[in-house]
């Protein structure tokens, strides 16, 4: 039987900053049993629990069979919490493997994203297809960036190179095009120093669409077959971002099939 994997950071819940090198300790839900873990879908190498997240990123990822845990990580550098009630399943072949992945990006990797994206997911394989459901974006910004592109920077999860013309999730831009909400929505994220989250929804165009409503893109299979899900920003020439803090950081986190 093939495990359901689970990758997530250890962050310390009052700045949202990732917390490196954490305890994470895996429990049958509402219970002190831990779970057995794997390194592998397969279950063929056993994971120690607790296991440590990574000393620089604080990511961490288990494989485990179909069940309902609780997740609770503690150390020296994080106030204790638990994620209580996580249902992990694998969802088998025939409907597609529903995975989970994050990436904490640093603030070098940040100001870079105009011209060194940083991928999400690896490219799957040929014949498959990343499929994205729904994704969060959370900023932990210390200090604000600058030489942001008033008018046409955004923020984008693609599909292949970026900037790709395959965007599975919904963008967020600086576009003076758009009449109604913020046309800032890409400087509103990255000029605050206030803990944000961002929603991320598959895309659809929505601007300028009549009483028939969003229109969802068609794009030829060679264009999406075996692409990497990748983060990177259209900065409409200006090169890369400015300003920031070491201490900065920006978490994506995303749920997506392989089909």
């Amino acid at each position: 039987m093939t495990l359901p994997r689970y990758t997530g950071v250890t962050v310390q819940t009052t700045t949202n900053a990732p917390a490196p090198a954490a305890t994470v300790t895996v429990t049958l839900h509402n219970t002190s049993v831990p779970a057995d873990l794997f390194s592998d879908e397969n279950g063929a190498t056993p994971l120690a629990n607790p296991l440590t997240s990574d000393a620089v990123t604080g990511l961490f990822t288990f494989c485990v069979a179909n069940g309902l845990y609780d997740i609770t990580v503690t150390g020296l550098t994080v106030t204790p919490y638990t994620i209580p009630g996580v249902q992990l399943v694998y969802l088998g072949a025939p409907v597609g493997q529903l995975f989970l992945a994050t990436v904490t990006l640093t603030d070098a990797q940040i100001k870079a994203l105009p011209t060194t994206s940083v991928t999400l997911v690896a490219a799957p394989g040929v014949g498959q297809i990343i499929l994205p459901l729904r994704g969060l974006l959370t900023t932990s910004f210390v200090a604000p960036y600058t030489n942001i592109n008033a008018a046409g920077a955004f923020l984008s999860i693609a599909l292949g190179v970026f900037p790709a013309t395959n965007v599975p999730f919904s963008f967020i831009p600086n576009d003076a095009a758009i009449v109604a909400g913020s046309p800032t929505g890409f400087s509103d994220l990255f000029t605050s120093t206030t803990p944000k989250r961002q929603d991320l929804v598959p895309w659809a165009n929505t601007e300028g669409v009549d009483q028939w409503g969003p229109i969802t893109g068609a794009n030829a299979r060679t264009t999406v077959d075996n692409q990497p899900l990748v983060i990177g920003v259209d900065n409409q020439g200006d090169g890369d971002l400015t300003g920031g803090d070491p201490a900065n950081t920006l978490t994506v986190t995303g749920y997506y099939l392989i089909l």
